[in-house]
């Protein structure tokens, strides 16, 4: 069957799925069809970004489009400390005018 192994090295996260070769025409044909995200620990669940994983599924059989062992590799990322907010005040546009500087458009009964 498939052996699993996760190894943490530092920021680093790697998961290594392999398998035995095929020998005999008796031996069931196997494909890894399980998810290897299962395999990061929960406490990294969301803390991972993948950097690297094989180009070909996993099997026991010998053929090009598989291969026999396959390992993806995560950058665990640092967790950066809450920062607070600067608030800043709006500065009042130069280009609106205050109320004394408009310029009213004389009515008909004013002129």
């Amino acid at each position: 069957m498939f052996k699993e192994q996760t190894i943490q090295e530092g920021d680093i996260l790697k998961i290594t799925i392999s398998i035995q070769e095929r020998t005999h025409a008796i031996d069931k044909k196997l494909i890894y069809m399980g998810d290897h995200r299962e395999l990061i620990p929960k406490n990294l669940l969301e803390k991972v970004k993948l950097i690297s994983s094989p180009e070909k599924k996993i099997s026991n059989m010998n053929k090009e489009k598989y291969i026999r062992s396959g390992t993806w590799i995560y950058q665990i990322e640092k967790t950066k400390p809450a920062t607070r907010n600067r608030r800043t005040s709006k500065q009042k546009d130069s280009t609106t005018s205050s109320k004394s500087d408009t310029i009213k458009k004389p009515t008909k009964k004013e002129e």
